[in-house]
């Protein structure tokens, strides 16, 4: 294993120039021997400027065929790619130890760590609970997965540093020795498994971050789900619970209307349910995950209740664009998998809703999502061509009124159409963008210009 103390004397290669490989570059090049940077894609063309960046920070760009001529000690790989990825081949070739951008920022980094991780939910919670923690820590840096490398966040940190990270499963796969001082596993549902195979493969991966915790350490586990509730068998962290259903012996918990902690044997009293900004069981889940772990990484019940009755969310996510002739226009374009969807539908169950799906064909079951849409009465929008099978399945359900569109701009004008006055037109896609899309940051922003040059027309 390649040390901290090591780096000076390291070669490594960096496989990927997205973000991330950019990132390892620009950190790395000054602390180490020598670095290279390659990337898999056969056509280059789009990554002269990123290869140019890299070489700038001391990178040396070296095509993928001639990888396996390098013997790097380390290799550090884009989340992007799986470790198994046949393209991959020739670097597994050169040898040295393998290792996700994580797992080189974690020991770069000096400090405490709060990872958190979770099928939905993870960016939300990771703001709220940075912002939770500047209230009580002076060095306190949000980064991961939700933009901002970890490697970057690192550098400079002192013991005095808190971070908070979100990692997802493709970052926790070549994970070795990463061991965060509080792990928050928020909820395991089916998504990205074209990679990971099976549910039960996907939380694996998802609990990789627990099996190194220390006992001095604090596991936040959500007791409401039996994937994740098992993962206290495999930690020696202390297990925080945190339930919207259930009373918990350690943790948080929803109890007579209120947000409960209880730590150490005592009983605080977060808040309301009903001061919590975010609205929905799925959001009051969350806002108990960070309340256990923002009490375990040093905050006071004072510092959560002042974010949670404050913290109305980010871009993309239950987004309220205002409404147009009656109709409330919301953008969930961050719902890429069922089980998101089905909890934005849930927000609105007392109300009139027209969902709109769009984005590629995973291969998910949506049966679930098909029975409460019958259940409810929603109406649907389907957006593009990669849900095809999705729509001619919905379409010979009896209760299901469907239509198909093309473009936002049709999306829109028939979902408000088919909305009465006083329901919800949300777009919450349930899959990913890439079918007409760069990303669903693209896909909610144009659906959000759209709307406002409909308001303004």
């Amino acid at each position: 294993m390649v040390r901290v103390t090591d780096l000076a004397e390291a070669e490594v290669l960096i496989v990927g120039l997205g973000m991330t490989g950019k990132s390892c570059a620009k950190v790395l090049s000054p602390m180490c021997r020598k670095v290279w940077i390659t990337d898999a894609r056969e056509d280059l063309s789009s990554l002269v400027a990123a290869i140019e960046e890299a070489e700038g920070s001391g990178a040396r760009f070296i095509p993928i065929a001639e990888t396996a001529n390098l013997r790097p000690n380390l290799v550090v790989v884009s989340p992007g790619l799986a470790p198994v990825d046949e393209r991959l081949l020739t670097v597994r070739r050169a040898g040295g130890e393998w290792v996700s951008e994580i797992e080189i920022a974690s020991r770069i980094a000096r400090g405490r760590i709060v990872a958190v991780t979770g099928t939905n939910g993870k960016t939300s919670s990771v703001t709220m609970a940075g912002n939770i923690l500047k209230r009580c820590c002076d060095d306190v840096r949000v980064s991961g997965n939700i933009g901002h490398p970890f490697i970057e966040a690192a550098t400079g940190s002192t013991k005095d540093t808190l971070h908070i990270v979100e990692v997802s499963s493709y970052q926790l796969e070549l994970c070795r020795t990463f061991s965060p001082q509080v792990g928050v596993v928020l909820n395991v549902q089916p998504d990205h498994l074209a990679r990971h195979r099976t549910i039960e493969e996907y939380a694996r991966a998802k609990a990789r971050m627990l099996g190194k915790m220390k006992p001095e350490s604090t596991a936040v586990l959500n007791r409401d789900d039996r994937l994740v509730e098992a993962m206290a068998n495999i930690t020696s962290a202390r297990i925080a619970e945190f339930s919207v259903r259930f009373e918990v012996v350690s943790g948080t918990f929803l109890s007579g209307g209120s947000l409960v902690a209880v730590w150490d044997g005592i009983r605080h009293t977060i808040c309301r349910e009903e001061d919590v900004a975010l609205k929905g069981s799925h959001n009051i889940a969350n806002v108990l995950a960070v309340s256990a772990a923002s009490i375990a990484a040093g905050a006071g019940p004072e510092d959560i209740r002042s974010e949670v009755v404050s913290f109305a969310g980010l871009p993309h996510r239950l987004e309220s664009l205002g409404e147009i002739g009656g109709v409330d226009i919301v953008n969930d374009s961050k719902a890429t998998n069922i089980e998101a969807v089905l909890a934005a539908m849930e927000t609105f169950d007392s109300r009139h809703v027209t969902l709109i799906l769009n984005g590629d064909d995973k291969g998910f079951d949506y049966t679930p999502l098909k029975e409460a849409i019958v259940r409810s009465g929603t109406k649907v929008v389907v957006l593009g061509p990669g849900l095809r099978r999705v729509a001619d399945e919905f379409k010979k359900t009896e209760g299901i009124e469907l239509k198909r569109t093309e473009t936002m701009l049709e999306t829109i004008e028939t979902g408000l159409e088919m909305t009465v006055p006083g329901g919800v037109l949300l777009l919450s896609p349930s899959s990913s963008s890439f079918d007409l899309y760069e990303n669903y940051e693209e896909r909610g922003t144009v659906f959000r210009n759209e709307i406002e040059r409909k308001k303004n027309s």
